[in-house]
């Protein structure tokens, strides 16, 4: 019975220790269930006003003494029903009371530890809440940096709508080299028929000039024979 009190202390302790779980939250599938339960049971720990133990907050010098004082209340109403009456007993108390005061002074140092850890904490927010100037130029750079952001999506639109323009001046030369080059063969191609036409009107006009002298010659003749009759 003794050995069960003393379980019962430690798990009072423990759970001090490393803060409560709010009661709204608590499932019994929660691994810290059924030793929250117990310890309310035996009135150990309470809830608040708005039914929850707010577990993740600092445990207070107050909560952990409530505590521990309805702890050892619950210790010595069960571990003493009377008075000692053997050498065996009193060693076995001995034992229990040497252990919960080696559990207490630990416990007490880590009360005292997480008290420094939460000041130093404290100052430190409170040295980065008035640290303005540095806030200041955080939020100075941030609008830099937001308004160079803006100003390269620009650039980038920028240069998509170059690179448009661009592909579309190529392809616009493309066409006018092609253009050209059908003018070229369109050239040729004229010249050519041009210098056939040269032959053919070099060749009607040095039969015309035969034919010339022929009518010619034939005239001469026919005058001359009209003549000589």
């Amino acid at each position: 019975m003794k050995k069960t009190m003393l379980g019962v202390c430690l798990l009072c302790l423990s759970v001090a220790i490393f803060g409560v779980i709010p009661l709204k939250d608590v499932t019994p599938s929660h691994w810290a269930y059924e030793s929250v339960q117990y310890l309310i049971e035996k009135g150990i720990l309470t809830g608040l006003p708005d039914g929850s133990f707010q577990g993740e907050a600092y445990l207070t010098r107050y909560q952990f003494s409530v505590a521990m004082y309805k702890a050892f209340q619950l210790l010595e109403r069960n571990a003493f029903p009377g008075e000692v009456t053997s050498t065996q007993d009193l060693s076995t108390i001995n034992f229990q009371v040497s252990t919960l005061k080696g559990l207490v002074e630990t416990i007490a140092a880590k009360m005292e530890r997480m008290g420094r850890d939460y000041q130093d904490l404290a100052k430190q927010i409170d040295q980065v809440g008035t640290n303005t100037e540095l806030v200041n130029q955080v939020a100075q750079t941030s609008q830099l940096l937001s308004g160079l952001e803006t100003r390269v999506i620009d650039l980038e639109l920028e240069n998509d709508s170059v690179i448009s323009k661009l592909a579309a001046l190529e392809r616009q030369l493309t066409d006018h080299r092609r253009v050209v080059e059908n003018t070229g063969l369109e050239y040729q191609n004229l010249n050519t028929q041009h210098q056939k036409l040269n032959q053919k009107v070099n060749i009607l006009l040095g039969v015309a000039a035969a034919a010339s002298v022929v009518a010619t010659v034939g005239l001469g003749m026919s005058i001359y024979l009209l003549a000589t009759r």
